[in-house]
């Protein structure tokens, strides 16, 4: 498994890689702890904090926040 950021010195070395999500659970890319931080930058600092400020933020982005479409 590949880390998703680009720039990951750790590129075809054997060490621990994970599937970074998200406050709600959605998945964020895959990455390794030289990587996580840099790939974290890449989307907004809110969907990692706080769930309840994610929705509202995704509210006003006019996201349907509903499991029923």
């Amino acid at each position: 498994m590949r880390c998703k950021h680009e720039s990951c010195k750790n590129d075809g070395k054997d060490i621990e890689r994970w599937n970074l999500t998200d406050s709600m659970g959605y998945p964020c890319g895959t990455v390794c702890k030289d990587c996580v931080d840099a790939q974290k930058s890449t989307f907004n600092p809110v969907i990692f904090q706080d769930s309840q400020d994610y929705r509202q933020y995704m509210a006003e982005c006019g996201e349907n926040l509903d499991d029923d479409y």
